[in-house]
């Protein structure tokens, strides 16, 4: 009786029985709110020619440039999220799932303009990347609204 209460503690203080299998893990590549990125976009990068090109245009506005984040595209995938030119600073987007659902992955965010005193007007391009295992079924990026 003793040893079957201390396995069930165990397990209670080390395994993921309260996680949400329909979870998915994913990795912030980049986030932030400029972009040389300026037209809204949701693309699945599954390639390193595709993933290059993109790092190039996302990183044109910045000297120097940051070094291209490594991808394993035999087992990965790059989802990235630009919401296009915005007139101010206080523009976010904010990833609010990442799930899967049988062998398919869905990504749902939302483009917010947070309240502030002071937003500063300038062109601001809110974006995310995030890296994922690459799914067996398809992609779909959802934005909430």
């Amino acid at each position: 009786m003793i040893v079957g209460l201390v396995l069930v503690s165990f397990c209670f203080a080390s395994c993921d029985l309260f996680d949400d299998p329909s979870n998915v893990n994913f990795e912030i590549v980049s986030e932030g709110s400029s972009s040389g990125v300026s037209t809204k976009s949701e693309l699945v990068i599954d390639t390193q020619p595709e993933w290059q090109t993109l790092w190039e245009q996302h990183t044109s506005r910045v000297n120097p440039r940051p070094p291209l984040p490594a991808v394993d595209f035999g087992t990965s995938v790059i989802v990235a999220i630009f919401g296009g030119d915005k007139p101010d600073s206080c523009y976010r987007l904010f990833l609010r799932e990442v799930s899967k659902n049988n062998s398919d992955v869905t990504v749902r965010y939302e483009i917010v303009k947070t309240p502030a005193d002071a937003c500063l007007l300038v062109i601001t391009q809110p974006f995310t990347m995030i890296r994922i295992l690459k799914p067996q079924g398809n992609i779909r990026i959802i934005e909430q609204r």
